[in-house]
């Protein structure tokens, strides 16, 4: 099974059993990930009027030194939200398993 990843309007398919986070080139740049189909942002934020299973979408917000990642974990009607600040490098990829931050 694959996730699909939006990025910019590119779609990607990458395996499950990992997700991939990359350092992005813009200022203000987001990753959306589901695990069955993709959403967009505005219809999450929405959650009252959509039901979630299990799923994780990642924002990314660049500055000098960190990358900071927003991942939203959403139960039912029920969103958590979750802020992770990595040193940026451009040299590496950032991989997220099961929400623990491997380098």
């Amino acid at each position: 099974m694959f996730l699909s990843v939006l990025l910019f309007g590119m779609i990607q398919q990458i395996p499950d059993e990992h997700i991939v986070v990359c350092p992005l080139e813009y200022n203000l740049s987001h990753l959306l990930i589901q695990k069955f189909m993709i959403i967009h942002l505005k219809s999450f934020i929405t959650i009252e009027l959509v039901y979630f299973e299990l799923n994780f979408i990642f924002l990314l917000f660049k500055n000098l030194i960190f990358l900071q990642i927003t991942y939203f974990s959403a139960v039912y009607n029920y969103a958590e939200r979750t802020n992770i600040s990595i040193s940026y490098d451009e040299q590496y990829l950032y991989i997220l398993r099961e929400s623990e931050l491997i380098l």
